[in-house]
Formats: C-alpha cells, sequence, structure tokens
C-alpha cells in the first residue's frame, strides 16, 4: 500500500502534515494517524511494557503508541528520533534511572511524562515534581488514576500544539507581510516544525 503526500482527507493545505509519521503509522483502513498524540512507553521489564499498552484504550484519548524503549538509553534515542508528546516511564532500570533520563530528554524534546513505579520512597516524587513530570503513579497501577494522568497530559499537549500552531502561523504571516525577514523562518524551522 503507497502513502499519499498528504493526510486522509486529501487535504494538500494541511500545514500540520508529518509525512514521516504517516509512512510509520499508516493504519485504520488507509487514514493517516498525523493528528494523534505520540506516547512512547518505557520499562525494563517486557511485562510492564506490554500491561502499560493495554491498560487503558488509548486510541480513545487520540493517542497511538509509537514505541517502547526497556531502558533510558533506548528511550534517548528513540526521543530523539521519534518526538513523543508524551512518555510513559518507569524510575528504576539500569544504567540509568527515568528520572535522570527524563532530564537529558526535556533538554532536546520538551513533553509531557507520566512516572509509573513500584517505590514508594518521597524522594523519588519530590523530584518527579522538580523535573516537570506530569504525574507519579505507583505500581500496581489503579487505572482510573491512570486514566486521569494520560486525560491531564494529553490536554497539556493540545495547549502546546495549538499555541505552537498560533506561533507558527503569526511567524509565517510576518515573514508573507515583510515584518520579519525569510532567515527567520530557516532559524525557527525545527522549532516549528516547519518543513522547506
Amino acid at each position: 500500500m503507497s502513502v499519499s503526500k498528504y493526510n486522509s482527507y486529501d487535504d494538500k493545505t494541511n500545514a500540520n502534515f508529518d509525512y514521516d509519521l504517516c509512512q510509520a503509522h499508516f493504519s485504520n483502513g488507509g487514514r493517516c494517524q498525523v493528528n494523534k498524540i505520540k506516547v512512547l512507553v518505557v520499562d525494563d521489564e517486557r511485562l510492564a511494557r506490554e500491561s502499560l499498552k493495554i491498560t487503558i484504550d488509548w486510541e480513545s484519548y487520540g493517542c497511538i503508541i509509537i514505541g517502547e524503549a526497556s531502558d533510558a538509553f533506548e528511550a534517548i534515542a528513540k526521543a530523539r528520533e521519534l518526538r513523543p508528546d508524551i512518555i510513559v516511564t518507569d524510575i528504576k532500570m539500569p544504567g540509568m534511572d527515568g528520572l535522570d533520563m527524563i532530564e537529558k530528554i526535556m533538554a532536546f524534546n520538551p513533553c509531557n511524562f507520566i512516572v509509573v513505579t513500584g517505590y514508594d520512597d518521597f524522594k523519588y516524587a519530590k523530584r518527579a515534581i522538580k523535573i516537570h513530570a506530569m504525574d507519579f503513579i505507583l505500581k500496581p497501577i489503579d487505572t482510573k488514576e491512570f486514566e486521569g494522568a494520560v486525560q491531564k497530559a494529553v490536554l497539556e499537549c493540545r495547549k502546546a500544539k495549538e499555541q505552537q500552531d498560533v506561533t507558527r502561523e503569526k511567524l509565517l504571516l510576518d515573514i508573507l507581510r515583510g515584518r520579519r525577514p525569510f532567515y527567520d523562518l530557516l532559524e525557527n524551522e525545527n522549532v516549528y516544525k516547519i518543513r522547506l
């Protein structure tokens, strides 16, 4: 099946179109999922990752799981490549803990983090708050609590995307009207996800 360079509605003017994401996640009877909130799941235990992927109906929240990682180093590489909007992560992992991982990822891909852990230790919760994790959930996971955390993260993602869209549109209009030089667009290509 070939992938069109346009979204499933054949809207050739859609400024938010992401061809790479569409290629990677072409499904739903031929409908591209470019407007989904991208989620990365991180845990060193395979069964825990699988559980996080099936605990809730991600699609009902407008999310798509774009990948998973078994340690912090793999998660950093995948976050750099896939640019997730939400990362659900464990804390205790070999090599680097989830909180150090969050700090490293936030440096290049500010996104929303939901921390899931089996350790009821106040120092972890305190540090998670300090690094701006959206939520801190103890294992075994309470489904309602997890759904609430996901819902809160999704709302934050949507707000951020709307703000980014407004800012992108303003930048483009300012350039078209001659109020800003064209090189501003080149400098901000990655910031506003503008493809030239």
